[in-house]
């Protein structure tokens, strides 16, 4: 039913669906597309597809809206483009039991190609991409990109997004096997949450102090209670996964990798929450408040959820960089009528009492560890409105030379460890 109401929200049927980049992305590994306007779509896990359709409804008002799920291949076109092709899992094998579209849905999924360039297109005929800046990607970074002299819209800007490319390089290598073996992929249909920012400003932050799920292997384990305690995750409950904001007023975009996310002090990700509500010359004030508000609201209905764990699950927050009037009003707005959104996302770690026999363990009372990083993120915004406007990051250079220091020893503990 999920596909059947996306479907009437699609009006007449299309001949086309056209999957591309999402260029918001800010972090994670997988990538994700874009579906249609107001819908993106990600790697279906099982787990949080399950938990997408069995959230309470008290949540579902604080994630993306679940809007099905479609089944995705890859194929070279005639013309040497890269060919994805979208169709409703119920014409497919599906690896999900009950996931399947109407009957009745008269939608039709055909091939749709997009033109990705030589260097994207060529994946399907080399064993390997062989591109230096995957690599300088994967290295903490934050990039202050000029926005003088381009034109002022947000398809022009988005552009500059190196991480949603990046995402974008690494899902066509995985894909050149499933190509060659003809195989599908399923996605979730998702809404997507920058729609209608004309310049979104998007913030991903993992919280708790707990990364691994419960069916992680003892590597697993150790490798991320390793990297929650090289980062701020151990000490604040909460890191930053990835950052970009459009600054207008400077003239400035700034992107931070979740790689540089996970190498920042305390002060560095205080900082990192500045930069982030300040548009070049003021700190945006109100929205921090209704971003306060909205965390309040989260808090009160996670402190409600007594067996759920949201292990390495997200809080996505968004703002408008284009502080101008705004052309619509929604229900979440500051005094002057400017957007901004708190969402909790990614699941595929989230367990409560119904995965309790399948993880072997049944959690009672609330995700304390989920609680504390909230408290922390709300302490520190409210310090930060007592802050001045021209209270800019003033130790950046000092925070990347720690960061660099805190790198330097993480690669001296890996090598001793082999």
């Amino acid at each position: 039913m999920g596909m059947q109401n996306l479907m009437s929200r699609l009006g007449p049927p299309k001949r086309e669906v056209m999957l591309e980049p999402f260029v918001h992305q800010v972090g994670g590994h997988s990538c994700i597309l874009r579906f249609n306007k107001g819908t993106i779509c990600k790697v279906l896990i099982p787990r949080e597809f399950e938990v997408y359709c069995s959230l309470p409804e008290e949540l579902k008002t604080f994630t993306p809206q679940y809007r099905g799920v479609v089944s995705v291949s890859v194929r070279e076109s005639k013309t040497g483009s890269i060919v994805l092709i979208a169709q409703p899992v119920g014409q497919n094998h599906c690896s999900v039991p009950g996931v399947c579209c109407s009957k009745g849905s008269s939608q039709t999924f055909v091939r749709a190609e997009w033109e990705a360039g030589s260097a994207l297109n060529s994946i399907l005929k080399t064993p390997k991409i062989r591109d230096d800046t995957l690599e300088a990607l994967k290295q903490p970074y934050v990039l202050r990109l000029p926005l003088s002299g381009l034109p002022a819209t947000g398809d022009v800007l988005t552009q500059l997004n190196p991480w949603a490319r990046h995402c974008y390089q690494r899902t066509l290598e995985k894909m050149r096997d499933s190509y060659q073996n003809g195989q599908q992929c399923e996605y979730l249909l998702l809404e997507d949450l920058t729609e209608g920012y004309r310049f979104p400003c998007v913030l991903d932050l993992k919280v708790g102090r707990r990364q691994h799920g419960e069916g992680a292997s003892l590597q697993k384990q150790r490798d991320q209670t390793r990297k929650c305690q090289l980062s701020t995750s151990a000490a604040l409950g909460i890191r930053v996964c990835g950052m970009q904001v459009f600054q207008l007023e400077s003239e400035q975009m700034v992107f931070m990798n979740k790689y540089y996310g996970r190498s920042l002090t305390e002060s560095g990700f205080r900082d990192a929450l500045y930069q982030f509500f300040h548009s070049g010359k003021r700190l945006l004030r109100e929205i921090i408040q209704g971003v306060l508000d909205r965390l309040r609201d989260l808090r009160f209905t996670v402190e409600k959820q007594v067996s759920y764990r949201f292990y390495s699950s997200s809080i996505l927050i968004i703002h408008d960089g284009d502080q101008a009037q705004p052309e619509h009003k929604n229900k979440h707005c500051d005094p002057e009528g400017r957007r901004f959104d708190v969402r909790m996302i990614d699941f595929a770690h989230t367990t409560c009492a119904r995965f309790s026999q399948e993880d072997g363990v049944a959690h009672q009372g609330i995700d304390m560890g989920y609680i504390f990083g909230l408290d922390t993120l709300m302490q520190l915004l409210s310090e930060i409105l007592l802050l001045g406007d021209d209270k800019f990051p003033s130790n950046v250079e000092a925070e990347e030379k720690i960061s660099k220091n805190k790198r330097q020893e993480d690669e001296n503990i890996e090598e001793e460890q082999r």
